[in-house]
C-alpha cells in the first residue's frame, strides 16, 4: 500500500488559533483525505511549539507558570480543530517528553558529527521570531521584516551549528530534487538565498532565559527553539528507530507558510545532514491571508480573526470551502466577507444545494425514491458527455491535487457540477415523467444524475467533507467512500432532506461578522 506523512508546522502556543492557522489546517486535512480516497496509508501530524522566551514572557504576563499556560493553549488548539472538523493522527507538544528525548538524541548526532561547538553570540534578535537578523535583513529602526517590532540586541555564550560547512551540500541536493520544494518559485527564492549568500553557523543554544529544553551536560543552555520544534517531525514518529519512522519519514510531506520557509528549507535541511538523517519528501509552501492586505497574525489586532466565529457563520465545510478555492497555492489570499458569501452561495446553495434537491426530489415524487438504472436504455449525446466529464473531471482532480494546486482541483468539482445543472436543464425529466412514452427516459437521465452525485460526492470529499456525507445520504450510497472508477448507476432508495447550504444574508450576519475581528488580546 503507497503511504504518505503529511505534517503541519507547529504553531506557537503564545496565543489563540488565528484563520492562518486554520488554512494550513483545511489545506493538510483535505490533502489527507484526498490519499486516503486513493487507498494509501495516510498520517497527519500537527501540534505546537511550545518552548521559547516569547512563550516564558506571555505566560508571565498572564500570571501564569509556562507549563499551565501553554497546556491551557493547547486545548485552545485541539477544540478548535475539532470544531472545523480536521481529523489528525498525532497532536505533538515539544513540552512532552517522548520530543525532550528525541530532541537530545538529535543534538548529540550533530555534536558527535563534529558539528556543534561553544562561542559567545551578539547580535539583533527577534523575540516573536525567535531568530536573530543581520541589521541589512531589518527594517528603518531596526523593525523585525515579519512582525514589525523592534529587534533587542542580544549577547550571551552560545552553542554554533556548523551550518554553512553543509551550504554547498544542500545547494547540490535541490538542484538533484527539483520538487523538493514546492511551488517553483519558493525554491528560486531558496536557492537564490544560498547562492548569493555565505551562510553562517548558527547559533543553537540559549542562556538568558530557562524555558526551553536543556542541552544535555549543561547547567545553564537551553536549546533554540528552532531547534527543538524541528524535531517534532522526527518525535511524532517516535525517533529515528522506530518502524513508524522507517514507514513514513521517506514519504513525509512538510506543509507550511511562507514566512517560515527559511527555517524548513535551509536549517532542518543543514541539521539532518550533520545527524545522518535523510531529508523528507517535499516542502509545500503556501502564502498568508490577510484583511484588507495586511497578514492575519496573533500579534497583529487589526486582523486577528477567530476561525471558529467563522464557522459558526460559514460553517467549517463553507470556511474551508473559500480558504481553498480563494487563492491559488503559494500565493496570498485576501479575506473580504463580501466574497465569501457571493462564492459559497453560488457554488454550494445555488449550483450544489440546488442540483441535489432538484434530483432527489423528481426521483421521490416520479419514483417514490428508488432508482433503478436501465442499462438497454438508449444512450443519448448528453448522457455519454455526463458520463465522459465524470471521468475527465476526476482525472482532473487527482493532477491538479499531485502537482499541488487544489484551488484549480476545486474549480473543477464546482465546474462539473455547473455542466449537470445544464444538463438536468436540458433533458427536463420533470417533463418527461407526465408523459407515459417518456417515463422511461426520465428515469434513466435521474439515474445518471444520481451517479454523477455519487462521484461528485467522492472528489469532493476533500473540499466539503461534511456537504460530501449529506449527499451520499439522500441518494442512498452506503458503499465505502473510495475513488471513482467505474461510472455505473446502480439501484438506490433516494432519501430527500432539508437544505444542503442555507443560503447567506450579508445583512443578517454582518453583525456577527463584526465579533469575529477580536479588537482586544485573547484571553488565556
Amino acid at each position: 500500500m503507497d503511504k504518505i506523512h503529511i505534517t503541519t508546522p507547529i504553531y506557537y502556543a503564545n496565543g489563540k488559533p488565528h484563520l492562518g492557522h486554520a488554512y494550513t489546517m483545511f489545506l493538510t486535512d483535505a490533502y489527507t483525505r484526498y490519499y486516503k480516497l486513493r487507498s494509501y496509508e495516510t498520517r497527519l501530524t500537527t501540534g505546537l511549539d511550545e518552548h521559547g522566551l516569547k512563550i516564558e514572557r506571555a505566560a508571565l504576563k498572564h500570571g501564569k507558570e509556562p507549563q499551565q499556560f501553554v497546556d491551557q493553549i493547547a486545548t485552545e488548539f485541539q477544540d478548535t480543530w475539532k470544531r472545523l472538523d480536521i481529523i489528525y493522527d498525532d497532536f505533538i507538544r515539544t513540552s512532552e517528553p517522548r520530543h525532550k528525548k528525541i530532541a537530545n538524541q538529535v543534538w548529540k548526532r550533530m555534536e558527535e558529527n563534529g558539528d556543534i561547538y561553544l562561542d559567545e553570540y551578539k547580535g539583533l534578535y527577534c523575540v516573536d521570531c525567535e531568530q536573530y537578523y543581520r541589521e541589512s535583513e531589518l527594517q528603518d529602526g531596526q523593525l523585525c521584516p515579519i512582525h514589525e517590532t523592534p529587534a533587542e540586541l542580544v549577547s550571551e555564550p552560545s552553542y554554533f551549528f556548523r551550518m554553512s560547512k553543509y551550504q554547498q551540500k544542500l545547494i547540490e541536493y535541490i538542484q538533484e530534487h527539483p520538487d523538493f520544494i514546492v511551488p517553483k518559485t519558493r525554491k528560486n527564492e531558496v536557492m537564490s538565498f544560498l547562492l548569493n549568500n555565505k551562510l553562517a553557523d548558527l547559533s543553537i543554544s540559549r542562556t538568558s532565559f530557562q524555558w526551553g529544553i536543556p542541552v544535555s551536560g549543561t547547567q545553564e543552555h537551553i536549546m533554540y527553539v528552532w531547534v527543538d520544534a524541528l524535531v517534532n517531525y522526527i518525535s511524532s514518529l517516535g525517533g529515528i528507530e522506530t518502524e513508524e519512522f522507517k514507514r513514513f519519514w521517506p514519504v513525509t510531506v512538510h506543509f507550511l507558510a511562507k514566512d517560515i520557509l527559511r527555517f524548513h528549507a535551509v536549517y532542518w535541511p543543514c541539521m539532518l545532514f550533520s545527524a545522518n538523517i535523510p531529508l523528507p519528501k517535499r516542502l509545500v509552501v503556501h502564502g498568508w491571508w490577510t484583511i484588507q492586505n495586511r497578514k492575519i497574525s496573533k500579534s497583529n489586532p487589526a486582523t486577528r480573526v477567530d476561525p471558529m466565529l467563522l464557522a459558526e457563520i460559514f460553517s467549517s465545510d463553507g470556511l474551508r470551502y473559500f480558504l481553498l478555492e480563494g487563492t491559488t497555492l503559494g500565493h496570498d489570499g485576501d479575506l473580504v466577507y463580501e466574497n465569501v458569501i457571493d462564492t459559497l452561495n453560488t457554488d454550494l446553495a445555488n449550483k450544489l444545494g440546488n442540483l441535489v434537491s432538484r434530483v432527489t426530489k423528481m426521483a421521490q415524487r416520479y419514483l417514490d425514491g428508488i432508482i433503478t438504472p436501465l442499462p438497454d436504455a438508449p444512450k443519448q449525446e448528453l448522457d455519454a458527455e455526463l458520463e465522459k466529464r465524470a471521468y475527465e473531471t476526476a482525472d482532473a482532480v487527482a493532477k491538479n491535487m499531485e502537482s499541488y494546486n487544489p484551488s484549480a482541483a476545486l474549480k473543477t468539482v464546482i465546474s462539473y457540477v455547473s455542466w449537470l445543472n445544464v444538463y438536468l436543464d436540458k433533458t427536463a425529466p420533470w417533463t418527461l415523467a407526465k408523459k407515459p412514452e417518456g417515463k422511461e427516459r426520465s428515469a434513466h437521465i435521474l439515474a445518471q444524475l444520481i451517479e454523477a452525485l455519487r462521484w461528485v460526492s467522492i472528489i469532493g470529499y476533500p473540499f466539503f467533507p461534511n456537504l460530501s456525507l449529506k449527499i451520499r445520504q439522500q441518494i442512498g450510497v452506503e458503499e465505502p467512500m473510495i475513488w471513482p472508477i467505474l461510472f455505473q448507476p446502480t439501484t438506490r432508495t433516494v432519501q430527500p432532506d432539508d437544505i444542503l447550504f442555507q443560503k447567506l444574508d450579508l445583512r443578517e450576519v454582518k453583525d456577527l461578522l463584526s465579533s469575529v475581528l477580536l479588537s482586544q488580546p485573547p484571553k488565556v
